[in-house]
């Protein structure tokens, strides 16, 4: 990626948080080599406005609850992830959520609102555009996180998984049996 001549990096902190599965080593290659661009566009610059960048590895539920309540936004790169934990927990904390349009429950979740929650992008490039955009606006901004915390906090409840989870459990119970049967196994978090 090239950046723009007039980028204002101006104290931009990134932090990547997961593990470095060998299936993405390759990813990550790339990400520590536009790091280190990154460092050197920003090189003449105070280091209190150069961009930070840092790799964390694999967290615990308490340090990623940390990590999405100490930024502005959370970027939920991955194509597929089954249940969309990723962009619920940072938009329960405030974060205003960038994901990838062709993965099905982080764009669910990102629809489903009646009001803007977050950002859909169909790249990396977008997702870039969208970022520097919140960054020069900082209203905007603030209106997603607003609108994300609100929306976490009410739609993703304990008491309206419990309600869907009985449901459905009613709506199973209801149907005529079948010949062919299947074990369900529901678990409950003591967290």
């Amino acid at each position: 990626h090239k950046f723009p001549e007039s980028a204002n990096f101006n104290k931009v902190k990134i932090t990547i948080a997961g593990g470095a599965k060998p299936q993405y080593l390759r990813y990550f290659g790339k990400l520590k080599s536009l790091s280190n661009q990154i460092a050197q566009v920003t090189a003449h610059l105070d280091p209190a406005d150069r961009v930070s960048i840092s790799w964390i590895g694999d967290q615990t539920p308490q340090a990623l609850e940390e990590l999405y309540n100490a930024n502005d936004m959370c970027i939920a790169a991955a194509d597929n992830e089954p249940f969309g934990r990723t962009p619920v927990e940072a938009m329960s904390a405030g974060a205003t959520v960038i994901g990838r349009t062709n993965c099905q429950s982080t764009r669910e979740i990102l629809s489903e609102a009646p009001y803007p929650i977050g950002i859909l992008v169909d790249s990396s490039a977008d997702a870039v555009e969208k970022i520097y955009d919140l960054m020069a606006d900082a209203e905007t901004l603030a209106t997603l996180q607003t609108n994300a915390i609100c929306w976490g906090r009410s739609h993703y409840t304990l008491e309206r998984a419990e309600k869907l989870l009985l449901e459905a459990l009613e709506l199973i119970t209801e149907r005529p049996q079948v010949q062919d049967s299947a074990n369900l196994l529901f678990v409950q978090s003591t967290d």
